[in-house]
């Protein structure tokens, strides 16, 4: 009946220990703590006074000792017969009698309920002098180590007054991330390893003295500020994602821009349409380079048509009256009154919008790159509005961009400023000329 009793008080200790723990108020949890102890502290003393009353000593002496606290009690019982104490295979502790004989210490204490998580708070000590050490009736010779359990503050006492009992420190040396600091190059993690200091950043590793020579107006950022602009992994995800749509948008419409620029224009490039039918009706793939890209370009316009769709025309259901606009918006279909010199600006300007999102989205994808979170993605370059002007001029490639096309002498030469460039036949570069006017 007895310990049923003591396992309701358990259970009624932990579930009030674990209620207070979940309402997140500490001054509950403190008392709910505070009343387990003491609980505990009772029933030690309970099963010391039992102890107390199987001594043989006066009635008036057993009084006195029972007075006294559980401490000094605890101490003369097992410092008082002066029997040796040892270890017992159950984990206990037993006294050995003078007839050979086991007895067990404090035999009202039960065994802990491992189930429910307890793990002793076990430090390892070692006795550095040359004597043995005596913590209550425990003998610790010279040179060995013993484990003990902090945890309980009478033991936890008697150690840190004892000399020559020195904790035994483990060796292991552990590496941790400290702050990130901000300078001109990028980014440093300060890295802790043992007692030494570095910073890993973007120019290598450097030791404190060498880091803040380098970078003397560096400045750490606070965890609030390092995490705010840093993406978590769903959103870091997310602008991939996006960042692989819009190139695949831009890409198709350079495509598009390139086989419009290889096309014939007017009169020609309806004749190239006929042709076209003509060879194909009479089964023949010997397609001319001109031909072909102008029937490349017809596909392409239609996969540009469902990609510009939102842009142009908005959401909902596209109308045959739709499709002309989002056409129009890209410069024409591609027949013989479509001209490529309108069809340039008109995908220029369609690129460079397209150019800021991206550009936009790549800051906060390349953030997360920088930040060592992410392993396995590269950081993306922006695109500057000198590569986009570039890419959507008619002048041959490798003529600066604003050059004017003038002929001299018959000579079909490109003009910027006071400089003149060609092409060469042989190879079909680019190259600077001089002219005498």
């Amino acid at each position: 009946m007895a310990e049923a009793m003591q396992g309701l008080r358990q259970l009624v200790d932990v579930l009030n220990i674990e209620t207070a723990r979940i309402s997140g108020d500490p001054r509950r949890l403190q008392l709910a703590l505070g009343e387990s102890e003491s609980r505990k502290l009772q029933q030690a003393d309970n099963l010391i006074n039992a102890e107390i009353d199987k001594l043989n000593i006066p009635e008036t002496q057993k009084a006195l000792l029972k007075a006294i606290d559980t401490k000094s009690k605890a101490d003369y019982i097992l410092g008082g017969e002066k029997r040796r104490i040892v270890k017992g295979a159950d984990g206990f502790q037993y006294y050995v009698n003078p007839d050979g004989s086991f007895e067990r210490v404090l035999p009202g204490i039960q065994a802990k309920d491992i189930s429910r998580g307890y793990k002793p708070e076990l430090v390892n000590y070692k006795n550095v002098i040359e004597e043995d050490i005596q913590i209550g009736n425990f003998i610790i010779k010279p040179g060995e180590s013993v484990p003990f359990n902090v945890s309980i503050p009478e033991i936890a006492n008697a150690i840190s007054g004892t000399k020559g009992l020195e904790e035994v420190k483990d060796r292991t040396v552990y590496t941790r991330q400290g702050s990130l600091y901000m300078t001109e190059d990028g980014d440093y993690r300060e890295i802790i390893r043992g007692d030494k200091r570095i910073f890993s950043g973007p120019m290598g590793e450097y030791d404190p003295g060498a880091f803040f020579a380098k970078y003397p107006d560096t400045r750490s950022k606070t965890s609030g500020e390092e995490q705010r602009y840093i993406p978590d992994f769903k959103t870091f995800v997310g602008l991939n994602k996006d960042l692989a749509t819009e190139e695949r948008s831009l890409n198709k419409i350079l495509s598009y821009w390139e086989n419009i620029k290889d096309t014939n224009i007017g009169v020609e490039r309806l004749g190239d349409q006929i042709s076209t039918w003509f060879k194909t009706l009479a089964g023949r793939y010997d397609l001319a380079p001109q031909e072909l890209a102008r029937s490349i370009a017809e596909g392409k316009l239609q996969g540009l048509i469902g990609a510009n769709r939102i842009d142009t025309v908005g959401g909902g259901v596209m109308t045959e009256k739709d499709a002309w606009r989002i056409i129009a918006r890209l410069g024409g279909d591609v027949d013989a009154l479509q001209n490529p010199a309108v069809v340039g600006p008109l995908l220029e300007e369609m690129y460079r919008d397209k150019v800021t999102q991206y550009n936009q989205d790549i800051k906060g994808y390349n953030i997360g790159v920088d930040s060592q979170k992410f392993s396995g993605y590269e950081k993306r370059t922006p695109v500057t509005t000198e590569e986009v002007t570039e890419l959507f001029t008619m002048l041959p490639k490798g003529v600066p961009v604003g050059a004017k096309k003038v002929n001299v002498n018959g000579i079909t030469l490109y003009q910027k400023d006071d400089k003149y460039y060609g092409i060469d036949p042989a190879s079909g570069s680019v190259v600077e000329v001089e002219i005498d006017l």
